[in-house]
């Protein structure tokens, strides 16, 4: 279906652009403006303006009106979540200055409008290139360092999700497709769904791909680190700053009936702040003189490919269960900001997950659930927790609400890390038929 095409188009390039930008090294002084930042610079009005002017070129003023309204929902968003969010941009020296912007990223936002609008009204000769070029936009944003990486996602994932709201297919009875096998050629028809879960014939259908947005205030309880794990001293880096940043992972579910679910979940956290120690601080083979002024950076990126089953799919309770595989990368930087030199330590681990969830179904349009996703070992230990309400707006909408909890541990001979953070959490879910 023409629909499922664009998920899973817009699915394949995010993933790749998150893949990429996630394994990024960056620095914790700013970088300077290069040729790739000036691309970002340009693509970021030049994608949306090629969809616009795409419209004429198609003689389509429905489509105008669609991209008009996705564009103005997506700006005013972003814009206003930077404004209430005030997270500061990975580049920038002082914390505590106002009128920091990170959270979203405006760039991206521009460059996957007009790059998910140009896919879903028009297609995919159109959209690859576009999203290509979006995914290029979001890159150039993190190596400039004027956004971290749940900044991008978060700025792609609402225009993409505005743009499915409001944008349609071209107008077309049917497609005509190619077919071929071993042995034999012909033409195939293909027939879109409507928007309320039935096919064009009437009947009822369960949803194939969902993609879902989280967003919302976390904070840390517990940032505490070691390097070498018995010899370096044990740093609090909450004592720097404890407050709350804007943060925001995504989703992407793939659907096998009633009881059969994929999920890939890209949940990428980082956080800096300045300060300075009250004592001499021993770090990744670096002493640090207590009262120099430096900047602590601390990540953890989880990518997580998880199976759940549902056990008790007609009934209004909700019993999963599945396995999962995580992958967590979990990094600490101390940098002087008098002599820019810089200690960190770092490192990546690839862990089974188990997951539970449970749930109750209240009305058609509205559910609770909770959920976790835990493992344990001795030397690694990671647990999430997540207790949302739930409310189907349509068959294609479903919005969240709810508290999320994540902690854990990573202790290994050369790096200790251990950590606790909650949030608040918000989510936003289209369903593709």
């Amino acid at each position: 279906m023409m629909m499922e095409k664009t998920c899973k188009t817009s699915f394949y390039l995010l993933l790749l652009f998150v893949i990429t930008a996630g394994g990024m090294h960056i620095s914790a002084f700013p970088a300077h403006a290069n040729d790739l930042t000036e691309a970002g610079d340009v693509l970021q009005i030049a994608l949306p303006v090629t969809a616009f002017l795409s419209t004429y070129l198609y003689d389509d003023p429905e489509g105008r009106a669609q991209f008009s309204k996705s564009f103005l929902t997506s700006w005013a968003t972003v814009y206003g979540i930077k404004v209430v969010g005030n997270k500061v941009r990975p580049g920038d020296v002082d914390p505590e200055e106002e009128g920091n912007l990170s959270f979203p990223s405006g760039h991206t936002m521009g460059a996957f409008s007009g790059a998910s609008f140009l896919q879903t009204r028009y297609g995919w000769v159109w959209g690859i290139p576009a999203y290509f070029l979006a995914g290029l936009t979001g890159y150039s944003r993190i190596d400039a360092q004027a956004h971290y990486t749940d900044d991008v996602l978060a700025g792609a994932s609402i225009a993409m999700l505005s743009n499915w709201y409001y944008a349609t297919a071209h107008p077309k009875k049917f497609r005509l497709m190619p077919l071929y096998g071993k042995d034999s050629y012909g033409v195939g028809v293909q027939l879109p769904l409507d928007g309320d879960g039935l096919s064009r014939f009437g009947e009822k259908v369960d949803p194939r791909w969902g993609f879902s947005l989280f967003m919302g205030p976390s904070w840390p309880t517990k940032a505490e680190t070691s390097a070498p794990s018995d010899s370096g001293t044990t740093i609090d880096l909450t004592e720097f700053d404890d407050k709350y940043i804007p943060n925001a992972f995504v989703k992407i579910s793939r659907f096998l009936g009633k009881k059969h679910q994929f999920d890939f979940k890209l949940a990428p956290m980082e956080k800096r702040q300045n300060g300075t120690f009250t004592e001499d601080v021993s770090f990744a083979g670096q002493i640090i003189p207590a009262g120099e002024l430096v900047r602590t950076r601390y990540r953890l990126n989880e990518w997580q490919l998880r199976y759940r089953y549902s056990f008790l799919p007609e009934s209004p309770w909700d019993v999963k269960a599945g396995i999962g595989v995580g992958l967590f990368d979990a990094k600490v930087e101390i940098a002087s900001l008098e002599t820019e030199e810089t200690a960190s330590a770092e490192e990546t681990s690839v862990l089974p997950l188990l997951h539970l969830e449970a749930g109750y179904q209240f009305t058609p349009t509205w559910r609770c659930s909770l959920d976790t996703d835990f493992f344990y070992l001795e030397d690694y230990w990671h647990d999430e927790f997540r207790a949302l309400v739930h409310y189907r707006a349509d068959p294609n909408w479903e919005i969240s609400a709810g508290y999320r909890f994540w902690a854990g541990e990573l202790d290994q001979p050369d790096f200790n890390f251990n950590y606790i953070f909650q949030g608040v959490t918000l989510g936003f879910t289209y369903l593709f038929y």
